[in-house]
């Protein structure tokens, strides 16, 4: 008998989780898909995020505001050299929207636009920071113990 296809989708690339601040922005062919309100955006037109994951594939976030299914965005990270973070801007695709609060809060899981950035020295910078940043928070927690 042969076997049923899984709809389950198996992870291509590592996760690494983090909590970093980042601003998203609809990219300006889809501003007529969603309308945020100015209590959801800076001076600048973004809205402030948390980042909670990162991969070559992608990233988690989690939001205070409703993106739909498939809306492309352009997320930046901004360096910051007290901690030697560095800069990331790109255009995602969100994949993955899950509720996570009534308050509201939301989880969004969104791909990389550009195939090629996984490649990028960039955002090997931005994993390889993130790398060292959970080594090092390691390490203070078993000094601790």
């Amino acid at each position: 008998m042969p076997q049923k296809k899984s709809s389950l989708s198996v992870r291509r690339h590592e996760r690494y989780a983090c909590d970093l601040p980042a601003m998203v922005r609809v990219v300006p062919e889809e501003c007529g898909r969603v309308r945020l309100v100015g209590s959801e955006l800076d001076k600048a037109g973004n809205t402030p995020v948390r980042l909670v994951d990162c991969s070559p594939g992608g990233f988690g976030f989690n939001t205070g505001v409703f993106l739909p299914k498939m809306l492309r965005l352009e997320i930046v990270i901004e360096a910051d050299t007290t901690t030697g973070r560095p800069a990331l801007s790109t255009t995602i695709k969100i994949r993955r929207v899950i509720m996570l609060d009534y308050t509201p809060a939301y989880f969004i899981g969104a791909s990389f636009e550009d195939s090629e950035l996984s490649k990028g020295s960039g955002l090997r910078a931005l994993i390889e920071h993130i790398r060292q940043l959970d080594a090092g928070a390691s390490d203070t927690e078993a000094k601790r113990a």
